[in-house]
């Protein structure tokens, strides 16, 4: 599936961030982590859902497969829960702490989550 998001901008953007103003010559190829990202948050979403409003249990089974095998996303939420010692081995493993960030941290709600609660007794 990532072969087919590979792409490369047109030589342009080889020397320019913007329009109009030039830069130091770069790389304009999404990286192997851009591509597994889009990978976590287009393909494996639309997989999953695809499943669910088909009833196919395996189709749903592959999506979440899918993530165990990719690399976690990298991103300050991320890091946040690894500096707290929570190991994040690969996606399926990011993709749930960020679902817990957005449940309990963001809305103050620590001590209704078992990982919060630990991590507060801790300090």
């Amino acid at each position: 599936v990532s072969s087919i998001l590979v792409s490369k901008a047109s030589a342009y953007w080889e020397t320019h961030y913007h329009f109009g103003k030039k830069s130091p010559k770069h790389s304009c190829e999404f990286g192997s982590l851009a591509i597994a990202n889009s990978i976590i948050n287009t393909v494996i979403p639309f997989l999953f859902t695809y499943g669910k409003t088909h009833n196919d249990e395996a189709m749903t089974e592959r999506a979440l497969a899918f993530l165990t095998q990719l690399p976690p996303e990298k991103n300050g939420i991320i890091t946040k829960w690894k500096d707290n010692g929570i190991s994040v081995p690969d996606a399926f493993t990011s993709q749930g702490l960020l679902q817990l960030y957005t449940k309990y941290c963001e809305q103050g709600s620590c001590f209704h989550c078992r990982i919060g609660h630990i991590i507060l007794n801790k300090k």
